[in-house]
């Protein structure tokens, strides 16, 4: 019985260790390029105050698999040099996803904010696609903590 029980432990391991969700199963040819589209203040959460930013991303998505895992990452630097960053896992079927960003109550200083957004296969540990964007949004500040919201479509 112990025998049967190791050998099962084994025949576990290795079909856990042969699953096809292992990182070198992960799409790794083709490309993925992202645009920064556009990026503005506004009053993304409706509580009466312009000091939301809200950027509109767009990626491209070149390869010969049918579903994709894209890692994606955004980040807002703020005037003061204070660096607001988010990272996600979007599983796709598409070619090309459509993300708006709504950063809550991030417009908190006068100058030019920067967004900095870059998008590849999961897996990659340097992202290939990369677009900034810099605008100048007025300032104001309503002391509720940054958050963001992301729309995907």
């Amino acid at each position: 019985m112990k025998k049967l029980s190791i050998t099962l432990l084994v025949m576990a391991i290795l079909l856990v260790s042969a699953s096809p969700l292992q990182a070198n199963a992960l799409p790794s040819s083709g490309a993925v390029s992202i645009t920064v589209t556009d990026a503005y203040y506004a009053d993304a959460d409706s509580d009466g105050l312009m000091d939301d930013v809200v950027a509109v991303v767009d990626i491209a998505i070149a390869s010969g698999n049918l579903l994709n895992f894209i890692q994606y990452e955004i980040y807002l630097q703020l005037p003061s040099g204070t660096v607001y960053g988010y990272a996600f896992w979007i599983v796709t079927f598409s070619s090309s996803i459509h993300i708006v960003n709504n950063f809550y109550n991030h417009a908190t200083e006068r100058g030019d904010y920067t967004i900095h957004a870059f998008a590849d296969f999961a897996g990659s540990i340097y992202p290939s696609g990369y677009d900034t964007h810099t605008f100048d949004p007025p300032g104001g500040d309503n002391g509720d903590p940054p958050t963001l919201e992301i729309i995907v479509s």
